[in-house]
């Protein structure tokens, strides 16, 4: 990532359809009817209405804005009488829209907590100054270019002190309700009072997290986006507070990043976005993060219908240490989908032992793709895609391009056991197609020792780990890999 700066309108980013967002009929979002003095009398009244009537009320406008400002106070919370962000949260109902305005909303040791489900918590403006684009054209900025910030956003400034009575830490806490969503907001972290940008906890189901600006200004163990995560050290969210497994969200057009400078100097989120036991789209994300910028361990519920028991990430820009670790999948109606993404090589090596951009390990019996995919940049003995342990596993047309001039390099690997399980190892049997990829050179000299696709084979107790399948290429030509002629080994077996 590059440290330009740039000032200039974005459009907002469109609403992704979320199959998770279902309310009461009352509830119906129609914008466009006459403003009320107060809008929840209003609202109180005509469900009163409905329920004696027993009308049915779809299509009724009964949701009702609110109104937050750097300079907020008391309880009205109108465009005249602006609130505080979380004094405008709490007069909300279920499916009402907080309004915030653009300028900096200074944080010491308040947080925002939001606790009213459906609650749409919307900034009035793109926190971009210019959309991304690459290569960028007039007006647009590349992928990985720091310091975007409109000078129109919605600031929410980096707490300057600690919560008060050691609770979570987070800038943003979404706690134990369904369907809110987030949108069009700039947050700061300081990583050594705040432990996350937005953290969501228990049934989340329906959240939307899209077009937020998450900086990190100081410290380096935080996490910019965090869902579901286990308490402990990767979560400011007390053990005692509720989790879920299976819950669906949609976390679309985000940015976290460092301040400029090294992505591993002490300005930098540990993990960017992170996840435990729920699913959903991963759409369009920009991330660079110290440890891994992706750390997602997805489980769907079995009890949910197939649409809300999907795991996708498409058409994001990684630019951190380890761009995507995955790990599980149990209960998916379809298979784990990794495709169109974009994951460059870091300033320096790999987290998860020697994987260098992408992870992917265990079982989850739904299956995996990964397709149209740029592994950019891996270098040495560390690799552009590692699967461990993880069956019917489909790898097809992506490109594979190691830094330049390298000695050595591994664009994918594959083994049958994944290497945290300990010993004896207690390997799966190999279960992978790999077709119609592009493997470059790069400028590798004579002689390297590059492997475009490495099998590495830890045989079980009996000495022996059976396969599956192992298909490179496949029946038809369209399935031919394009191995570049300066690859040292196109396909190599380490066998141990």
């Amino acid at each position: 990532m590059d440290n330009s700066s740039n000032r200039s309108g974005m459009a907002r980013r469109p609403r992704v359809a979320n199959p998770m967002a279902w309310g009461d009929p009352c509830d119906a979002r129609l914008r466009g009817r006459s403003r009320l003095a107060s809008p929840a009398l209003f609202r109180h009244a005509l469900r009163a209405l409905c329920g004696v009537a027993a009308l049915s009320c779809a299509g009724w406008a009964l949701a009702a804005d609110w109104y937050a400002a750097p300079t907020g106070s008391g309880s009205l919370c109108s465009q005249v009488s602006p609130c505080t962000i979380q004094g405008a949260i709490d007069v909300a109902a279920p499916y009402d829209t907080v309004h915030v305005a653009q300028g900096d909303y200074t944080f010491t040791s308040n947080r925002i907590v939001i606790q009213t489900e459906g609650l749409r918590l919307i900034g009035d403006n793109s926190p971009f100054a210019q959309p991304y684009a690459t290569p960028p054209g007039p007006g647009q900025v590349a992928h990985g270019t720091l310091n975007n910030k409109a000078a129109n956003a919605s600031v929410l400034k980096a707490a300057s002190a600690n919560v008060a009575g050691g609770g979570t830490s987070g800038m943003i806490w979404v706690r134990n309700v369904a369907n809110v969503r987030i949108e069009n907001l700039y947050i700061e972290m300081a990583q050594a009072r705040t432990k996350e940008g937005i953290v969501a906890t228990g049934t989340v189901r329906g959240l939307e997290l899209v077009n937020n600006y998450i900086k990190t200004v100081s410290g380096a163990s935080g996490v910019g986006i965090s869902i579901n995560m286990d308490a402990g050290t990767n979560s400011s969210v007390p053990a005692g507070e509720a989790r879920s497994v299976g819950e669906f969200v949609t976390v679309d057009g985000n940015v976290v990043e460092p301040t400029p400078g090294s992505i591993f100097t002490a300005s930098a989120p540990k993990y960017a976005i992170g996840m435990q036991n729920s699913v959903g789209l991963y759409l369009r994300n920009q991330t660079a993060a110290s440890t891994m910028d992706f750390t997602l361990k997805p489980n769907a519920s079995a009890a949910n219908p197939p649409e809300q028991r999907v795991f996708r990430i498409e058409e994001n820009w990684t630019f951190g240490r380890l761009g995507l670790y995955i790990s599980g999948g149990a209960n998916l109606s379809e298979p784990t989908r990794i495709a169109n993404n974009h994951f460059v090589m870091s300033q320096t090596f790999g987290d998860d032992s020697d994987t260098h951009l992408v992870s992917v390990k265990s079982l989850s019996p739904a299956g995996t793709v990964i397709e149209g995919n740029a592994f950019t940049g891996f270098r040495q003995q560390y690799s552009g895609l590692w699967v461990q342990n993880r069956p019917d596993v489909t790898i097809q047309d992506n490109t594979f391009e190691p830094l330049a001039n390298q000695s050595d390099f591994r664009s994918i690997v594959v083994g049958n056991w994944a290497l945290q399980t300990g010993t004896p190892p207690a390997p799966r049997p190999f279960d992978v197609t790999i077709r119609a990829n592009t493997f470059l050179a790069n400028g590798a000299p004579a002689g390297n020792k590059g492997k475009a696709i490495l099998f590495v084979n830890d045989n079980d107790a009996s000495g022996a780990s059976s396969f599956t399948k192992a298909i490179v290429g496949g029946s038809q030509l369209a399935d031919a890999n394009d191995f570049a002629a300066g690859i040292g080994w196109y396909i190599a077996l380490d066998d141990r």
